[in-house]
């Protein structure tokens, strides 16, 4: 009886051992998926990134069809994308590595070597200054970023990235395309509408910039006044915008919050106290 029901337990107990062993992977190889939501149910779709790090023989920094007995110049690589979600890998012995990661996102990588940190640095036009991130857009293409070389704390790939993409499908480019996205506004003159360092052309994720009430290409969700009436949002800074509505006996509107956020209303008025301006009643 005691052996059969240490059996029993161990049937209990074996698919938990094996869902844990199963589940908590990560890491182990130049190759990996990240940053899809794959573990919410919604399978992302992928592209491909590949790459080499550059190596070192004696000093001497070397690319790996010349080197004989070398280094890797990283042995791991950080892939952050714009909404500060980031993933960790291994780079393999050869030095290569391959990503598979979801487009339509912005993305950062840092190399890394020991204690060392290699941020690198990306060019997304042939006019543009130099970038800490890059566009994958959508495209069934390889993006290969041959091999990636080290000058101090930077890391810069042989190809940019923007030669791989084409954002508008017109033939062009992003690196040689001057609009990438058609939208009838240089890539030069484009807004940050949720003012996270990257402009409206190369950030793929800006859903939140279809709310602008006041329509200054600012989105409402980052914007301190969303309708440009002089009220701040959050008057008093308290972190919330409704806690102290302003109203018109208001002695400073720098002490409250907007009764009308999203409709102009200088003069605050609410007449029944409710804590919402007549003007958007």
């Amino acid at each position: 009886m005691k052996l059969i029901s240490k059996f029993r337990y161990f049937l209990l107990l074996f698919p938990v051992l094996f869902f844990l062993s199963c589940g908590s992977g990560g890491g182990g190889s130049g190759t990996g998926e990240v940053l899809g939501g794959t573990e919410a149910g919604n399978p992302p779709a992928l592209r491909t990134i590949t790459g080499t790090v550059a190596q070192v023989v004696g000093g001497a920094l070397l690319t790996p069809q010349a080197a004989v007995v070398a280094n890797c110049t990283a042995d791991t690589l950080t892939v952050t994308d714009t909404a500060a979600s980031e993933a960790n890998f291994q780079i393999e012995d050869d030095c290569t590595f391959t990503l598979s990661l979801a487009f339509e996102k912005a993305y950062s990588i840092i190399f890394i070597k020991g204690s060392n940190e290699y941020q690198t640095i990306f060019h997304n036009n042939n006019t543009a200054l130099s970038e800490f991130y890059f566009v994958l857009s959508s495209d069934s293409e390889t993006m290969n970023l041959d091999v990636v070389f080290f000058v101090g704390s930077r890391a810069f790939p042989t190809n940019e990235p923007a030669i791989h993409n084409d954002q508008d499908q017109d033939g062009t480019n992003d690196f040689d395309d001057t609009d990438d996205d058609n939208d009838g506004t240089l890539d030069t003159s484009e807004l940050d509408c949720d003012l996270d360092d990257i402009p409206n052309d190369y950030d793929l994720e800006t859903s939140i910039c279809d709310d602008d009430a006041d329509a200054d290409g600012i989105a409402d969700a980052v914007d301190t006044d969303d309708d440009d009436d002089g009220i701040p949002d959050d008057g008093d800074a308290s972190g919330s915008e409704t806690d102290t509505p302003c109203n018109h006996y208001t002695y400073s509107y720098d002490a409250c919050d907007d009764n009308c956020r999203t409709t102009s209303n200088a003069t605050q008025i609410d007449l029944d106290f409710d804590g919402t301006g007549d003007a958007c009643e």
